[in-house]
């Protein structure tokens, strides 16, 4: 998703809200993180998606350090790894991540809000353009048709 310009990073975020809003409440309900990523994993539509989470279960079944997999896996931000690393030094990794998954819901949220102020001027103009050659189109055979009975 990163290589789309302009798209990819709201994918990215958009996904990441989403798996941190999926995760944050299976930690707050007393889940294991290993399983919850497991019930997140299954949960999932896209196979790559459902692969990458699994294979982050892995190392953590290994004895990985959970900042480590957070660091290694493409599925999490740059800027959620600092937070997350502070919510599990807390021991609120679960609360962490419902505030990372509402900042980012909020964020994807104003980028929408943004895209459509900046869409509906567009599509106006588009529009009544569209609206002004059918327009026309209807117009000038009759008018033409007009000037033939004239001469």
């Amino acid at each position: 998703y990163s290589v789309i310009p302009g798209i990819g990073r709201f994918l990215h975020a958009s996904r990441e809200c989403r798996l941190l809003g999926q995760l944050g409440p299976f930690l707050e309900s007393g889940f294991a993180f290993p399983r919850a990523l497991e019930l997140v994993a299954d949960g999932l539509s896209c196979k790559w998606e459902a692969a990458v989470l699994m294979k982050f279960r892995s190392h953590l079944l290994h004895g990985a350090p959970l900042m480590e997999g957070f660091r290694s896996c493409p599925l999490f931000s740059a800027e959620s790894h600092s937070l997350l690393a502070l919510g599990e030094e807390c021991g609120r990794l679960d609360e962490f991540m419902i505030q990372r998954s509402d900042e980012l819901r909020k964020q994807l949220q104003w980028w929408t809000q943004q895209a459509t102020r900046a869409f509906e001027p567009v599509m106006l103009i588009v529009l009544a353009g569209a609206v002004g050659g059918l327009f026309l189109g209807y117009l000038l055979p009759i008018v033409r048709l007009l000037e033939s009975f004239q001469i």
